[in-house]
């Protein structure tokens, strides 16, 4: 049973991560287009919320 539930917790940290990962890109295109500094935030930031997703969702 433990082993369905981290499974499904795991499952359920990548879709979110991937959809995360859509919304920021379209969120940061035009900025990170133009400028340098705002594509390494964009990476920045989505890895931020990726290490605390991941935290809070996996443990």
């Amino acid at each position: 049973m433990a082993h369905a539930v981290q499974w499904t917790r795991s499952l359920l940290f990548n879709i979110q991560m991937y959809l995360v990962m859509a919304l920021m890109a379209l969120i940061y295109l035009p900025m990170a287009v133009v400028s340098r500094d705002w594509a390494l935030r964009a990476v920045h930031d989505y890895c931020r919320y990726v290490r605390w997703s991941a935290a809070w969702m996996i443990g």
